[in-house]
């Protein structure tokens, strides 16, 4: 059978497809992104937005008109919020809540077409956002084992990926709370170890409760617990996989920085008051890519108080203060929502000079979008379409010369990139650069180390 999968929206529903790639290549299919040449095509929707309806709207009515028609299959939070909306296009032959999505997909570690790769570690939210639809279509919050999300990280890295983006809806919540421990995955990894001619001394069957070398759990994370006991398998590993009582998303990075190999972490969007003292201390690591995304929302704390955000803006500013701290270079990016019911134009000034003072690289900007069954739905003083799109280009213009002055400080620098294809790459601060066909041949999900050029307006990546 040959399938292709069609995906809108965010990291969320593309690692989803592509771990729908795994499952469907398992079952022995040919998958890839033509529905013109499959007998199956499954399109990922998204709804967080009117517009995003849209898109995915038009992905579905561009299968169901295919002559010869593929059996269309349309999956996400579109069909969640509204099943049907999509079985009344003509063409449609299944739909699938998210219960059944993550049914079908469950298990399966992502196959990414892409040079980077997303990892889906997290999934559901219950913050209740005034604004946010999502978060009661993908329910309540789930985290990946320890023990699954380290395996899938390791398969990812077999796999030839040097970059791996994890992500989820509040990624930043991250939590298992139960002892964890994958006896196949020690075995594997033990196996590896003693393949790499490893001191004797070292190897050491742990037949009872072992001695944990307290030095190197300290440095691994301070405020880490170890389990006390392991499996008569086991060997003590300065990297061996350590089984946690509890992990937080800095406890899982603890762990995934302790993988073999060349690698770069990169973080998804994470809210503001999730990142605590732990995580602001991984992020020191030189693996984990300088690049962090925080969705401030609006400047305004009276705007913030109304979507039901919990941090005020001298908050998040001094965030923004302590990851520069522990990652001087890091390009920090920031959603804003405008037009948010009650908006006035004092509140929309505020958000502007807040952004462009506290040290952004760059923004992404939206204007509200009421979505049914939200709070923000129903408000009073709606700001009308054109004042919104007036605040939305005023904000997008900040960010052009946001991003353009953060760019010209790294021209003329050496920057880690991964190759996304024979044209461009994507280094660890987040800056797309342009190859140098004759200086770089590297192969695409390569890291390579890239002096940072600029021609006609462009930023260009040159082998050092």
């Amino acid at each position: 059978m040959n399938a292709a999968i069609l995906t809108a929206g965010c990291r969320l529903n593309q690692s989803e497809s592509d771990a729908l790639r795994a499952r469907l290549r398992e079952q022995g299919a040919t998958v890839g992104r033509d529905p013109s040449t499959a007998d199956q095509c499954f399109i990922n929707t998204c709804t967080v937005t009117a517009r995003a309806d849209r898109s995915s709207v038009q992905l579905i009515r561009r299968a169901c008109g295919l002559k010869p028609k593929p059996k269309v299959v349309v999956i996400g939070c579109l069909v969640q919020r509204s099943p049907s909306r999509a079985k009344l296009i003509p063409g449609v032959d299944e739909v699938w809540d998210n219960e059944r999505k993550q049914a079908e997909i469950s298990g399966a570690c992502p196959a990414p077409e892409r040079s980077r790769a997303f990892l889906k570690i997290q999934d559901g939210c219950d913050r209740g956002c005034g604004y946010c639809v999502v978060s009661r279509l993908r329910g309540r919050p789930t985290s990946l084992s320890l023990a699954e999300a380290v395996s899938r990280f390791d398969r990812l890295l077999r796999a030839g990926f040097q970059e791996i983006a994890l992500t989820g809806l509040n990624l930043g919540i991250y939590r298992t709370e139960k002892p964890q421990i994958d006896t196949d995955v020690v075995k594997r990894q033990n196996a590896n170890y003693k393949r790499q001619n490893l001191n004797t001394k070292t190897q050491r069957t742990l037949r009872e409760e072992p001695q944990i070398d307290t030095d190197e759990v300290k440095r691994q994370s301070r405020n880490t617990l170890y389990a006390r006991r392991m499996t008569p398998d086991a060997y003590v590993m300065p990297h061996a996989l350590c089984i946690m009582r509890w992990a937080d998303l800095a406890g899982l990075l603890c762990l995934l920085l302790g993988r073999p190999g060349r690698f770069r972490i990169r973080l998804g969007s994470i809210e503001p008051d999730t990142v605590n003292v732990r995580l602001l201390e991984r992020f020191r690591d030189e693996r984990i890519n300088p690049h962090f995304h925080f969705p401030l929302q609006s400047g305004d704390d009276r705007i913030l108080g109304g979507m039901g955000r919990r941090y005020s803006s001298s908050q998040f500013a001094e965030l923004v203060r302590k990851v520069k701290e522990v990652r001087p270079d890091a390009n920090i990016g920031a959603d804003v929502i405008v037009g948010l019911p009650g908006e006035n134009e004092d509140s929309f000034g505020r958000t502007r000079a807040f952004v462009a003072r506290i040290g952004l690289g760059y923004l992404h900007v939206f204007p509200f979008s009421p979505r049914p069954g939200t709070r923000a739905y129903s408000m009073e003083n709606q700001v009308p379409e054109q004042e919104k799109k007036r605040r939305v280009n005023s904000l997008r213009e900040l960010s052009a010369r946001l991003r353009k002055e953060y760019q010209q400080r790294y021209v003329g620098k050496v920057r880690p990139a991964v190759v996304e294809s024979g044209e461009t790459a994507l280094t660890d601060n987040y800056l797309r650069v342009h190859l140098l066909k004759r200086d770089c041949s590297v192969e695409p999900r390569r890291l390579v180390d890239l002096l940072v050029g600029q021609k006609n307006g462009q930023l260009t990546g040159r082998a050092s």
